[in-house]
């Protein structure tokens, strides 16, 4: 309990710090995929009593995870299907499942309106969603881009 509470402490600290990449927060829950035991499973943890209130099963190796600024949706991804799901916030239940690429996604943000959703996916592609159809846009490509990286998007359209 105390291991599992300092993990826990420790997700919460590298989410403050990351708030697009793998532990998003829903004020007052955090959503941690537990990508590496294969479970397929996204975690749902009460912040005010660190503890898991609820278990989504979604599909294996899910890597990330991201929270629409309304708090209404939330986003994963796996690198083993490379689909990125959309979730209920308040049912905990996936309302979408976004096709990408065999190659796995990597990571997931959304840009400030909640408008799109951006996943980095492991050949080198940016996939451009729009988060109210839940449709690919566009895929941008750039042989400098690494699947294993975090996109930051920034708060306005100035840099």
């Amino acid at each position: 309990m105390r291991r599992m509470l300092k993990r826990w402490i420790e997700l919460m600290v590298f989410a403050s710090l990351v708030p697009a990449a793998q532990v998003a927060q829903a004020s007052p829950f955090a959503y941690v995929p537990n990508g590496g035991s294969g479970s397929g499973n996204l975690s749902v943890i009460d912040t005010a009593t660190a503890s898991v209130v609820h278990t989504i099963t979604i599909d294996s190796s899910l890597q990330t995870a991201a929270v629409s600024p309304n708090g209404f949706r939330v986003y994963t991804a796996s690198i083993l299907s490379g689909n990125i799901y959309a979730i209920n916030a308040f049912t905990n239940a996936v309302v979408a499942t976004i096709p990408t690429t065999p190659f796995g996604v990597y990571c997931v943000a959304v840009n400030p309106s909640g408008t799109r959703l951006y996943g980095l996916r492991g050949d080198n592609g940016l996939e451009v969603v729009d988060a109210t159809t839940n449709m690919t846009l566009t895929t941008v490509f750039d042989p400098a881009f690494d699947g294993m990286q975090s996109p930051a998007l920034a708060p306005s359209l100035h840099r």
